[in-house]
């Protein structure tokens, strides 16, 4: 508990310090400096843009514009289909009517489920994330293999980028699992093929 607190101690020093830094550099008249560079484009301050975001999007929806029943969580499964089907970063970006150069506007990971199905989705959906994840991990350390350590990370890095979007942004996201799944069921059929034909070598030999 001690390191805890220590650890939760040091994050707010930082971000207190990180916070100072960027007013300064706002309100500087540095331009387009390599400082203002490192200060706009850090990692913190791309999860505070998402937070930000995630604020106007609770404030648009529903007032503004209605849930969307589960399209923006699961619409990446829609992309594979023809046509242009948009994803949750580019709704955002398309209600808070930000017109800018880029890609969307991602609001966290809590952005989908709460334009989806409002705070019941956000519990709902870090829940069943949270168990899903549980399990995941549980399989992985029953049995370590290589291809469960692969599937047990890309769960992880994924949740881990989803503070700077969606959960499931983007059909890729999806298809690398998939990919993996179809790759390892390939190499085990063709290593038990390859056991089966030295068994029946070793059966043919006289002893």
């Amino acid at each position: 508990m001690g390191m805890l607190a220590i650890i939760a101690l040091t994050a707010f020093m930082a971000s207190a310090a990180y916070a100072y830094v960027r007013v300064r550099a706002i309100r500087s008249d540095e331009g387009e400096s390599v400082w203002s560079e490192l200060v706009y484009s850090s990692a913190a301050f791309t999860l505070h843009t998402s937070l930000s975001n995630f604020r106007d999007v609770v404030q648009a929806i529903p007032s503004e514009v209605p849930y969307q029943r589960g399209y923006l969580t699961f619409g990446a499964l829609l992309q594979i289909l023809p046509g242009h089907h948009e994803s949750s970063d580019e709704f955002f970006k398309r209600i808070l009517a930000n017109d800018f150069v880029g890609g969307g506007q991602p609001g966290s990971l809590l952005a989908p489920f709460y334009g989806d199905f409002g705070l019941g989705g956000i519990l709902m959906g870090m829940f069943f994330f949270g168990a899903f994840s549980a399990r995941v991990y549980a399989w992985m350390a029953k049995n370590p293999t290589l291809f469960r350590v692969l599937m047990y990370s890309w769960l992880a890095q994924t949740a881990l980028s989803s503070l700077y979007g969606a959960l499931v942004t983007y059909f890729i996201t999806l298809w690398l699992p998939f990919m993996w799944w179809a790759l390892d069921r390939w190499m085990s059929t063709r290593e038990a093929e390859e056991a089966r034909n030295q068994q029946a070598i070793r059966s043919l030999q006289p002893v």
